[in-house]
């Protein structure tokens, strides 16, 4: 804007618009680019979580999902799901065959269940502090976390969270098997 800016210029304001508009399209294009990676689901499948975004769900598949809640995808932070393989093999090869293009199940909200239906799962799959196998650097903040849920007489355990980059933890209630919602 300053490089353009001259008072004596006659194309002043055409200049100075079309530097504006270019950079409210940039602005939107960003915006909309956040918007299509943004997390949507925390999916349990078998012993762990997955990260799912919201490029990484199709919307074939959002129309086959059962359940209203899992037709269209949260718009505000991730919601947590349960999976449950299907009986009939010929969707079970269906999930074979999404695992071998990138996609596993829970990439399929049509395989999604509330994640109530599944806490035994999660608590069995959890494990305490001195079950996890990581460093120390990472432990120190989970045995934080304990510490704090300790105090206020709740017992935790944590479930591995897998990422394309990190490895996460989910914090779960280790009576009922429920993930903790923190802020």
């Amino acid at each position: 804007m300053l490089i353009i800016f001259n008072p004596a210029k006659k194309s002043l304001k055409f200049d100075i618009s079309t530097v504006l508009v270019c950079q409210l399209l940039f602005l939107g294009y960003g915006v909309w680019s956040l918007y299509t990676v943004r997390p949507v689901y925390i999916a349990f499948v078998e012993k762990q979580f997955y990260l799912v975004k919201a490029n990484e769900v199709e919307d074939k598949d959002l129309e086959k999902a059962q359940l209203a809640e899992f037709k269209s995808l949260p718009q505000f932070g991730p919601m947590f799901v349960g999976t449950q393989l299907p009986e009939s093999k010929e969707k079970q090869e269906e999930i074979m065959f999404a695992k071998l293009g990138g996609m596993g199940i829970q990439n399929l909200p049509q395989f999604y269940v509330p994640v109530k239906d599944i806490q035994n799962q999660i608590r069995t799959a959890s494990a305490s502090i001195s079950g996890l196998s990581i460093d120390q650097e990472s432990k120190a903040p989970l045995e934080l976390i304990a510490q704090a849920s300790e105090a206020k007489g709740q017992k935790v355990l944590f479930a591995p969270l897998l990422t394309k980059t990190k490895q996460l933890f989910v914090i779960v209630d280790a009576k009922t098997g429920a993930p903790i919602q923190t802020n």
